[in-house]
């Protein structure tokens, strides 16, 4: 995979795709993508014309239009990045990746599920958490200061008369001038300046902690968390304790 519409395809694969694991008759998987596209959007058709040889499937519905064809290969390639929206996330080896082809990545994903508003910023919203954090440790690494905001929504809404589930969603968020912000990336590390510090009380309850060999900072949520065992209630509270 290193060719620049292969990774496209991958990043619009993530808002606007997905596979179908209907079987042949002969019990078989008949291996279908599936993609759906505004019909002005020429562009992002044309660039996964170059790899899969999609087709319309005459199931217009309003603006949109569904594009499909079968590939065992692509099928299983597609595969790794989750099925339904909500269990969708961006695989390891994608973060791997040479930055060009991450930056295609991204640009799929923008034309797929993206916008640029009125104010500069380009936002996509998604209802995987993992997806979510995901793409801003991306964009992080292709140079732009990112926000996440997660909105809590209520489980159930109305659409045109059906009552219908419903997710929370996250906001990805970023201004291509990034002297709008006090935070910076040094030395592929990214610095953010808090905008508040909340604190609540919580009941009596068991905390548990895992190390690391020789350091006790681990990665939640793209944030270095560091857990300073020797202030800890549960020890010693040793000042010298090298864990601190």
């Amino acid at each position: 995979l290193d060719q620049p519409d292969q990774w496209f395809i991958m990043g619009y694969f993530i808002g606007d795709g997905w596979i179908e694991e209907t079987l042949k008759k002969n019990g078989n998987c008949a291996h279908k993508i599936r993609f759906s596209f505004h019909i002005d959007d020429n562009y992002s058709l044309d660039r996964i014309k170059n790899v899969l040889p999609i087709t319309d499937k005459k199931t217009n519905q309003g603006k949109c239009t569904k594009y499909g064809c079968a590939d065992v290969v692509w099928f299983n390639i597609l595969k790794l990045f989750g099925k339904y929206a909500h269990n969708k996330y961006i695989p390891e080896w994608i973060h791997n990746a040479p930055s060009p082809l991450i930056q295609e990545f991204i640009n799929g994903y923008m034309a797929s599920d993206g916008t640029i508003c009125q104010n500069g910023s380009h936002k996509i919203t998604t209802v995987s958490h993992h997806l979510a954090y995901g793409l801003q440790r991306l964009y992080l690494k292709m140079g732009h200061l990112v926000s996440v905001t997660k909105t809590v929504r209520p489980k159930k809404c109305i659409i045109q008369g059906r009552t219908c589930n419903q997710r929370d969603t996250y906001d990805i968020s970023y201004y291509e001038n990034n002297k709008r912000y006090s935070s910076f990336i040094e030395d592929n590390y990214v610095w953010y300046a808090p905008s508040s510090i909340l604190s609540r009380d919580v009941e009596n309850e068991s905390v548990y902690n895992f190390e690391v060999e020789n350091d006790n900072s681990y990665i939640v949520c793209n944030m270095i968390a560091h857990n300073c065992q020797g202030f800890s209630h549960a020890g010693k509270k040793k000042s010298d304790d090298p864990r601190n």
